[in-house]
């Protein structure tokens, strides 16, 4: 599968000019299709030519003058394979707005074929890098039920280590005698801890054990 490039179609221009000027450009949808173009202009397009399969989006990133808009599938409900050529990412400007065809692409010869659920099992990643010029406020509908960590973005957490200042993973200890700030402490290191503190050696070597009972704080000689 491979798509050079996906190209504006003149909603998306429009869309795009109105997000410039102020307005909430908000990607609702990718959608993908197998057909063919044959002559036509993509800027003219107001659908894909053969649709067969809406992405919710998962996730989108706005870096400088793009959005990286993200979406998964499976073939799981397909009753019938297709050759995937056809990209088409739908978007709408302000609250009320009316959803369009904003940027398409077309694989032509490069299609790669999504077989019938059933037969063989099909997952993809969709990222679709986007033109967004200066808008200063782009957003998406996102379908929360399709957020899930990638094997990298695991892969990448399991080497995270904790520390007093950030989150990540950390080992146990039973050490009461550790100033690591490294280590996080076991029940048992606690409870170690606390029965070694409360006895208390004088200069003169003599031990104290301390408490508390109804009366207040209590020193015994032990």
């Amino acid at each position: 599968m491979s798509f050079d490039s996906v190209q504006f179609t003149a909603s998306g221009r429009r869309m795009m000019q109105e997000a410039v000027a102020g307005k909430v450009l908000t990607f609702t949808k990718i959608q993908l299709g197998d057909g063919r173009l044959t002559g036509q202009a993509i800027g003219a397009l107001t659908a894909l030519i053969n649709p067969i399969k809406n992405i919710s989006i998962s996730s989108i990133t706005a870096k400088e003058k793009y959005a990286n808009v993200q979406g998964s599938f499976d073939n799981g409900q397909l009753s019938q394979g297709f050759y995937w050529r056809e990209i088409g990412i739908f978007a709408k400007v302000g609250e009320e707005g009316t959803e369009a065809l904003y940027a398409y692409g077309n694989a032509y010869e490069l299609a790669e074929y999504i077989p019938a659920g059933g037969s063989e099992i099909v997952e993809k990643v969709v990222s679709v890098p986007i033109f967004v010029s200066n808008a200063s406020q782009v957003t998406a509908l996102i379908d929360g039920s399709l957020i899930y960590v990638s094997v990298t973005d695991f892969t990448s957490h399991q080497q995270e280590n904790a520390s007093i200042t950030n989150y990540g993973h950390t080992k146990l200890s039973s050490a009461i005698d550790s100033d690591r700030e490294d280590l996080a402490a076991t029940p048992k290191a606690v409870k170690m801890g606390v029965a070694e503190a409360k006895f208390i050696i004088s200069p003169t070597g003599e031990k104290y054990k301390w408490g508390m009972d109804a009366v207040g704080l209590f020193l015994e000689e032990v």
